[in-house]
Order: structure tokens, then C-alpha cells, then sequence
């Protein structure tokens, strides 16, 4: 089941659970042309930095083959990188190989569009329609 670590880098990459967090500005900087003075409240949306054409082509898609998947943002990068990452990939992996190993033939249900739970901060689906 090499598929399924591809799958899941993916699926963190396009439909990261956690949208995103609040920072404030320790000084006066400048982010993309803006002024931005100390104690400037942000609100850092990692969604869109794993959307960006310009790091991820074709972002909307889902491709299991890209090159560079696992430069998401998803557990956060650097100082600020969630320290459960390791543990949560490894829970995805087993609920999926649990999954397929007692449903093999599981598959979306035919013209099952996603919908979202309303939350600020965070990204789940309100129903997975599967069939099998």
C-alpha cells in the first residue's frame, strides 16, 4: 500500500485540517508590498500557502505523484511545527489500511460532491458518502 503515505501528504497538502492562526506582528515589517506596523494582528491561512500556483501547479488537483508534497503547511514548519505530526500521519495510515483491509472494494459514492463543516479554524466534512 504504497499509495496511501502519497495519498494522505496529499490530502494534508489540499484539505489541511487546521486553517490557520492568528499572529501579531512583533515589529514593523513589510509582507508583500504592505506595511504592516508592530502589534499588527494576522491571520495566517495555511490553506492558501498550500494552494499557491507558484509552489504547488496545479493545486486544485489532487495528484499523487508531486514532487514536493510533503512541503505542505499543514502541521506548520520549522519552530512551529506541531510536535503530534509523526503520530497523526501514523493514525492515518493505519485507519486507512484498517479501512481498504475490511471494505477492499470502498469507493466515494458515484456524484458525491464534499461539504464542508462551518468553522473558522478548522476543515472536516460535514458526510463522506462511500459505497462498497
Amino acid at each position: 500500500m504504497k499509495t496511501i503515505p502519497k495519498a494522505t501528504e496529499e490530502a494534508l497538502r489540499r484539505d489541511a485540517p487546521h486553517r490557520g492562526l492568528f499572529r501579531i506582528t512583533t515589529r514593523d515589517t513589510e509582507l508583500g508590498g504592505t506595511a504592516l506596523p508592530a502589534g499588527a494582528p494576522l491571520l495566517l491561512l495555511f490553506g492558501s500557502g498550500n494552494r499557491d500556483e507558484s509552489r504547488f501547479p496545479k493545486p486544485d488537483q489532487v495528484d499523487l505523484d508531486r514532487p514536493n508534497v510533503r512541503d505542505h503547511l499543514a502541521f506548520g514548519r520549522g519552530l512551529h511545527v506541531c510536535p503530534g505530526a509523526p503520530m497523526a500521519r501514523a493514525e492515518i495510515r493505519v485507519a486507512l489500511e484498517t479501512l481498504f483491509h475490511r471494505l477492499p472494494d470502498v469507493r466515494l459514492t458515484d456524484g458525491f460532491e464534499p461539504t464542508y463543516i462551518a468553522s473558522f479554524f478548522f476543515r472536516g466534512l460535514e458526510s463522506l458518502q462511500v459505497s462498497w
